[in-house]
């Protein structure tokens, strides 16, 4: 009995409709299974695109965990003991040493304090840490599929380093952008890091922008191949530093000026915490002071043209104060998210969702074990949430 064959595109379809943990087994069965799963862009989209179909029936969060080891998980449900997890320092820190954004199915993961970068894909559990940026040399990456604990040292204190997390849907192609400051001399170099096989090295750019202008914090956002952040100008003698928008393309690697009305900008300057996120396909940017928070909608991205600002009261609760987090789901809800994140015994993990319609807040119980304090009551955990998680089987 002769052997039959199955044509190569019936197989690609059958593949196409397999949970993305059992494609990640099949990668094993041939070089040819393994190129189609992971390298074809053509069936990495049908599988992103699969997921954006299919509502979750849980969100998806990141729980970046401080005590005993610093370490996270991508998951619906916190345990202490999940698995898998990653292990980013053998060791206790503050979470506020920490970032994370997640750009269709990658986790980029950075730290402000020591000198790191790293990129997380949840689908087939692949870590790329990245090189340091040093000039005039080169700094070879691999890829494990967990992470061990890396030799992290920290960062001169007059060096600050941030790092925005950017795609490219023309040439698919995920870059890394880092901005790392000179307090001390008051300048700054541009760096980018793209990712693939064949990208082994940062790539210092010649920035088209005012090396005077530095970033306010490690927020930014990333949408259709664009990143914005806040960056703000010092005027020596004045009274107020000059704050203004900026973006980057992230195909021509790029810089532009962003034209925002006067109060956001005033709200970047003066509030407490202030934030970009994704307002279903539009740049929103949220700022929070004492007792409010407050939004800005880009409602035409070419014109530059924002919405009138949305300003709402954050409620006073016993466990902690709210402050502004990222994001707005798929039902048009703003995630927020208490100040403290460290829980004392018997309490459980507890998120906030506010409706935009509807003016009220609800509070959502995330599933899995209740935390125990930590020594000097220790920040032991914090959660980022994922809002438009995707399955994505494209391998680095």
């Amino acid at each position: 009995m002769e052997d039959f064959e199955l044509p190569l595109d019936l197989i690609i379809e059958i593949l196409k409709k397999l949970p993305a943990k059992s494609l990640m087994r099949f990668r094993c069965i041939s070089k040819e299974w393994s190129s189609i799963i992971s390298n074809s862009r053509y069936f990495t989209e049908s599988i992103m695109s699969r997921s954006l179909r299919l509502p979750l029936k849980l969100p998806v969060f990141i729980f970046h965990c401080c005590v005993p080891a610093t370490r996270f998980t991508v998951s619906s449900t916190f345990s202490l003991r999940a698995k898998p997890s990653v292990l980013l320092i053998g060791r206790s820190s503050s979470y506020h040493s920490f970032k994370y954004q997640y750009v269709r199915g990658f986790i980029c993961c950075s730290s402000s304090r020591y000198d790191f970068v790293m990129v997380y894909n949840p689908t087939t559990r692949q870590c790329v840490p990245l090189p340091e940026i040093k000039p005039m040399a080169v700094y070879i990456t691999r890829s494990w599929q967990l992470v061990p604990s890396p030799k992290i040292k920290p960062m001169a204190q007059i060096q600050k380093r941030h790092c925005y997390f950017g795609y490219d849907n023309v040439m698919n192609q995920y870059k890394v952008l880092a901005l790392v400051t000179d307090s001390q001399k008051l300048t700054q170099t541009f760096h980018v890091f793209a990712l693939g096989k064949d990208c082994h090295q940062w790539r210092k750019i010649q920035g088209n922008i005012d090396e005077k202008l530095f970033p306010i914090g490690d927020e930014a956002v990333c949408i259709d191949g664009t990143i914005y952040y806040g960056a703000i100008r010092i005027k020596e003698g004045e009274k107020y530093d000059e704050v203004m928008l900026l973006s980057f393309d992230v195909r021509s690697e790029r810089f532009y000026h962003v034209s925002a009305p006067e109060t956001l900008l005033n709200a970047i300057r003066n509030w407490s915490d202030r934030k970009p996120f994704n307002h279903m396909g539009k740049l929103g940017w949220i700022s929070r002071n004492e007792n409010n928070a407050s939004i800005w909608i880009m409602e035409d991205a070419k014109k530059q043209e924002w919405s009138n600002v949305i300003t709402f009261g954050l409620p006073q609760y016993e466990e902690g104060d709210f402050m502004a987090s990222s994001g707005v789901t798929p039902d048009g809800e703003i995630f927020v998210v208490k100040h403290k994140t460290s829980y004392p015994h018997g309490m459980p993990l507890y998120v906030y969702y506010y409706n935009m319609k509807q003016k009220n807040f609800r509070k959502v119980e995330i599933e899995g074990a209740q935390l125990k304090t930590t020594k000097h009551n220790r920040y032991s955990v914090r959660v980022f949430p994922i809002h438009d998680y995707v399955e994505n089987t494209m391998w680095l």
